[in-house]
């Protein structure tokens, strides 16, 4: 991290970016349950088990949001842990979004709607 860095890091207090890692992990929470919903339902009754896979090890690499052992945290470590689960949402979401322009191609090249 260089100088520039620390000061632009120095700028929010720590609250202020709890708050904010707070609202992207909400965010991209819902954004995911949104493209989830927009799979189509053979594909989401296949990979749940996927899906619940890849929730357990987000919670084992990043920890786990809310309860207890999030509370007992400082404001940076929460921030970090909100940060972790958003950045990981985020490519879980961008691996849905390739996943259903995929079915769609192929639905397209076999003539179905």
């Amino acid at each position: 991290m260089t100088a520039d860095n620390d000061a632009t890091m120095d700028f929010f207090s720590d609250e202020e970016s709890l708050d904010a890692a707070k609202i992207f992990y909400r965010y991209n929470r819902s954004m995911l349950k949104d493209f989830l919903g927009q799979m189509p339902k053979d594909w989401r009754t296949a990979k749940r088990k996927d899906q619940q896979e890849w929730n357990r090890s987000i919670n084992d690499k990043c920890g786990t949001v809310g309860g207890a052992q999030y509370r007992s945290k400082t404001i940076g470590e929460r921030t970090d842990t909100l940060n972790c689960h958003s950045n990981a949402i985020g490519l879980r979401a961008l691996r849905l979004v390739l996943e259903a322009a995929r079915i769609d191609r192929e639905r397209w090249q076999q003539g179905q709607p």
